[in-house]
């Protein structure tokens, strides 16, 4: 039977994979960023991906809050920088949106998601369109509820087609804002690979 919520145990597993498939993306994170900025940005995410890791490893998680959390301060004094601060704050913010859950389920990733979203725009005044990384979470955290609305649950089945559908209103963006399409598609192209952990 397909699973429709994690467990706090779960959900480390699953964000061990995720560093896992970000850590193996580092090439293409870095030659994507060569066409915009210096091209480190795939080196600080496997550097923070990988304090990740060690965070999560290091104990078991005490909630689900704190696995989230714990990644997001892992973040964000490995990676330094405005990346560091960025998903620092998402990671950060959208834990303690999940504050006394016992479980991890489609409202508690809404909640996530948008809680993340507000702390990354309250902190450094981005808003969509000003070609930042707004421009992918705030669709993130737009969608999510309306399929919660139409049950399309389980959610770890549905995210190449969420990632697909949150790349549409990027691509728009790219073409009133002259953003390179090959990095606003970016997230729909280069689809990574998480299965929904078992135990």
């Amino acid at each position: 039977m397909a699973k429709t919520s994690l467990s706090k145990d779960q959900v480390k597993e699953m964000l061990l994979q995720v560093a896992d498939a970000i850590i193996a993306a580092e090439p293409k994170l870095s030659e994507a960023d060569r066409n915009l900025g210096d091209g480190d940005h795939g080196l600080g995410m496997q550097r923070g991906m990988t304090a990740a890791k060690e965070k999560l490893n290091s104990a078991d998680p005490e909630s689900i809050e704190k696995v989230f959390s714990s990644v997001g301060m892992a973040m964000m004094s490995s990676m330094g920088g405005a990346s560091g601060a960025i998903f620092g704050t998402y990671f950060r913010n959208g834990g303690k949106a999940l504050a006394g859950k016992e479980t991890f389920d489609a409202a508690g990733l809404a909640a996530f998601l948008q809680a993340g979203v507000d702390g990354v725009k309250q902190r450094g005044g981005a808003a969509v369109g000003d070609k930042t990384v707004v421009d992918a979470m705030q669709p993130a955290a737009e969608r999510l509820p309306r399929w919660r609305a139409k049950n399309f649950l389980p959610l770890p089945l549905r995210w190449p087609l969420l990632l697909k559908r949150v790349s549409k209103p990027a691509r728009r963006l790219s073409r009133n804002l002259a953003v390179p399409r090959h990095l606003a598609t970016a997230a729909s192209a280069s689809r990574m690979q998480v299965r929904c952990p078992s135990r």
